[in-house]
């Protein structure tokens, strides 16, 4: 990501839903709001 003009530095998983089994799209009924998501986390090199 550095050709981009930032540093990636860390993610977290805290919206992890175990419930979610990856075999579906997100707009298939009863999956919205259901879905794994991460937070990534980067910095601007100084």
């Amino acid at each position: 990501m550095i050709d981009a003009g930032f540093e990636f530095v860390d993610f977290s998983d805290m919206h992890y839903h175990p419930e979610d089994d990856l075999t579906k799209e997100v707009g298939t009924p009863g999956v919205r709001g259901n879905t794994d998501r991460w937070v990534l986390k980067f910095r601007k090199p100084e």
